[in-house]
């Protein structure tokens, strides 16, 4: 192996390795990339005795002061770790073994790749002080029992249509803003509703509902994804394809009933969008200067509503 790739830095590494692992042009997204460059950015750090024991000092020998190199690893290092992981961060079983596996393909890479001569992470040795795997992932959870389902979705459901009769009562007199904000209270109330059912009815994940800023392909659902008619939703699925998904007969009426209450500008919106004012605010603020308001018109504008969600709604600026 040539002494150029035995004496790189470990963390020269890692951006080449995150972009073959990573989703998207370029390889820039991707949940898997996200949490794999934390794990690498930890072992780095533990690497250089940044992490660890009190007494820990690294890979590197006390004598030499420099980073870690690939000419330090070996299966002694990979079990180290392996025994750092199981113990000195207090993590289950589980995760544990998915923390390594980061690690273990990374280093799996670099073989092929020519910085190291052999798959440390994978010998026995090295793997020895990791715990059994109990089979379960990080997350995993069990289904919703029916009693459960039914407690949650009547919890929900209560407070929709509490929060939809508030704002359909309103005298004729009331305020504008006044009325704003309870026609924004019902959208949310309605919107987390519909989400709780649709959960709870299909089997659809979260996940492929709600936009993922770190994977491109993760857009969100948009009303266009919907057939209310047909009972019918297409959803980015977790194995990384479109796939119609059923929406069953008690999903229907929540959904309709949210979409009239929202009444969405185009097709384009999602069905979920967020309601954290921080960044409906930046995303208001943004889109009007970029179709030519000055700051003050904005201002004046953005006065005018009791939230940036209705603003958005009213001149379409998805979020």
């Amino acid at each position: 192996m040539p002494d150029r790739a035995l004496s790189t830095p470990l963390d020269d590494s890692f951006e080449r390795y995150l972009q073959d692992k990573g989703k998207g042009r370029g390889g820039g997204g991707g949940n898997y990339r996200r949490n794999a460059a934390r794990e690498l950015e930890r072992f780095a750090e533990w690497a250089a005795g940044d992490r660890g024991a009190d007494d820990w000092t690294g890979i590197v020998p006390d004598d030499v002061d420099r980073e870690p190199t690939f000419d330090d690893l070996d299966e002694r290092v990979f079990r180290e770790y392996a025994r750092r992981l199981g113990g000195d961060r207090g993590l289950k079983q589980n995760t544990v073994q998915t923390y390594y596996r980061y690690i273990s393909a990374w280093c799996g890479w670099c073989v092929n790749e020519g910085y190291l001569e052999a798959h440390y992470a994978q010998r026995a040795s090295a793997m020895a002080p990791l715990p059994e795997d109990d089979g379960r992932k990080p997350g995993d959870q069990q289904a919703w029992t029916s009693e459960q389902r039914h407690v949650l979705t009547r919890h929900v459901d209560e407070r929709a249509r509490d929060a939809v009769e508030a704002y359909t009562t309103l005298p004729e007199d009331t305020d504008p803003l006044d009325k704003q904000r309870a026609r924004y209270a019902a959208l949310k109330a309605a919107r987390d509703r519909a989400l709780v059912f649709v959960l709870a009815y299909t089997a659809v994940r979260v996940g492929e509902l709600l936009r993922d800023p770190n994977d491109p392909r993760r857009r969100g659902v948009r009303w266009e994804d919907l057939s209310l008619d047909d009972g019918s939703m297409d959803v980015y699925r977790k194995k990384q394809q479109w796939d119609a998904a059923s929406l069953p007969d008690p999903v229907i009426s929540p959904l309709r009933s949210y979409r009239q209450l929202m009444d969405p500008p185009t097709e384009r919106w999602p069905v979920f969008p967020t309601f954290d004012q921080r960044t409906l605010a930046g995303l208001v603020r943004e889109n009007l200067a970029e179709r030519g308001e000055r700051p003050e018109a904005i201002i004046e504008r953005r006065a005018e509503y009791a939230r940036d969600l209705l603003l958005a709604l009213d001149v379409d600026i998805r979020p």
